[in-house]
């Protein structure tokens, strides 16, 4: 849930071969023959993923967290586990648990060194997110970071799709500004259809830009555009005088739940 999914998605991108399936719910889909369970959680006291693991209880799990009472289960039914570092927001600690679920493959995942982003500066506006449905990954987590770090309304969508039904709710509205994240191995129509959406936003007074993936590999790319996304988030918060690690509306909904 939240954060500690983020990763998942990612090696999800970076290694399409495997089959994996990101649940984010209470109990468990419909699991298949030897297929292993990743309980993650940061805090290790998530509801839905303590649930998760009760409910998988003589399946192949393993568990991802920095303590709490996942770990507690873990110890007690000897249940592997990866642990992260502490005294990190969940959505921050994605390269740490990327690298743990690489360790639960028996591969070592080397992180590429990435030079600091210039944030790109959206003021007074909400965030539209748009990527191939190859790179949904990133779309969503920079909207995490806009919600959490920035603490401001945004939202992500994937083209063809968004051409088809998002596109038609700016007749009367244009408090928006476009992100178009694009790879040079994305499809050229799906690019050019950013082009022509882009154009259609910008006759109605929606502001756009657009953000090549950079980077040697998928991998450097993917840290690039995160590093992009955390400087933007938190010249966001900055900007309207907010904490950026903070979440008080989390904290009081689990206090309501």
């Amino acid at each position: 849930m939240g954060g500690s999914h983020l990763a998942a998605d990612l090696l999800k991108l970076l290694k399409p071969e495997l089959d994996i399936t990101v649940y984010r719910d209470y109990g468990l889909p419909k699991s298949k023959p030897n297929e292993l369970i990743v309980l993650s959680s940061y805090s290790g006291n998530t509801e839905e993923v303590l649930d998760a693991y009760d409910k998988a209880s003589g399946l192949n799990r393993a568990v991802i967290t920095i303590g709490g009472k996942l770990l507690e289960k873990a110890k007690q039914d000897n249940v592997p586990f990866v642990l992260l570092p502490a005294g990190l927001q969940p959505r921050d600690a994605i390269h740490f648990c990327l690298v743990a679920l690489y360790e639960l493959l028996g591969e070592k995942l080397e992180l590429p060194e990435v030079k600091p982003a210039l944030p790109i500066e959206i003021i007074d506006r909400i965030p539209l997110i748009y990527t191939s449905n190859k790179f949904e990954a990133l779309g969503y987590i920079w909207k995490i970071k806009f919600n959490e770090t920035g603490k401001i309304p945004a939202f992500n969508d994937v083209l063809p799709e968004a051409d088809h039904n998002e596109i038609n709710g700016f007749a009367k509205f244009n408090n928006f500004y476009g992100l178009f994240i694009f790879d040079k191995s994305d499809d050229p129509r799906i690019i050019n259809r950013m082009k022509v959406t882009a154009k259609l936003y910008n006759e109605i007074g929606i502001p756009t830009k657009f953000i090549e993936l950079t980077g040697s590999d998928t991998l450097h790319k993917i840290f690039n555009f995160l590093a992009l996304a955390n400087a933007t988030a938190l010249a966001t918060a900055k900007y309207y005088g907010l904490d950026p690690v903070a979440d008080p509306k989390n904290e009081k909904l689990k206090k309501e739940l």
